[in-house]
């Protein structure tokens, strides 16, 4: 992503052959200094929970624990592991997480588990890549990618920073 092929082949892609600007959100592919980082959290059954807890600063930042309550379940989270691109379920950390979640609410051991899912989340040393870079052929990349964990919470943000990066690299230029 970034480079002239990348450009023409996601214009052609894309059925818009004019377009001179294209949008590099692709995640763990954004750039080379991309990073994997494993997540693995649980869905519960636990209508009793109606509030969400959460430990955003643990001793051991690989390993942060929430209790996110939604509508027809609960989310029980997680993992935070650098470098660690494996999508199996890990039974070990299953365990661990209702273990670490069940410190706040105890009766989250005996909540039936819906589901157990892994993301892999697209790290970057740097953090957060948003900005246009100019290539040769009049094209503009706009990246946005490096969000990490975050990317739920930052989405709409980064979004309306990325339409108006567009927006000024496709107004007409007045001519003098």
């Amino acid at each position: 992503p970034g480079s002239l092929e990348f450009c023409k082949s996601a214009v052609e892609a894309a059925g818009r052959p004019e377009s001179r600007v294209v949008v590099n959100a692709t995640g763990i592919n954004g750039g080379p200094e991309c990073y994997p980082i494993r997540g693995q959290l649980l869905l519960v059954k636990a209508p009793y929970i109606k509030m969400s807890y959460g430990e955003y600063n643990p001793k051991d930042r690989a390993y942060p624990t929430y209790i996110y309550p939604r509508r027809d379940h609960v989310v029980l989270g997680s993992t935070y592991l650098e470098h660690d691109g494996d999508k199996e379920v890990r039974d070990e950390t299953t365990a661990d997480i209702i273990a670490r979640c069940a410190e706040f609410v105890p009766e989250i051991v005996s909540a039936p588990v819906i589901s157990e899912l892994v993301c892999i989340r697209p790290g970057r040393k740097e953090g957060i890549r948003l900005e246009a870079e100019r290539l040769e052929g009049g094209f503009h990349v706009v990246h946005n990618y490096g969000h990490g964990g975050a990317g739920m919470s930052l989405a709409w943000g980064c979004a309306g920073n990325v339409v108006q990066i567009v927006s000024q690299l496709t107004v007409p230029q007045a001519r003098l």
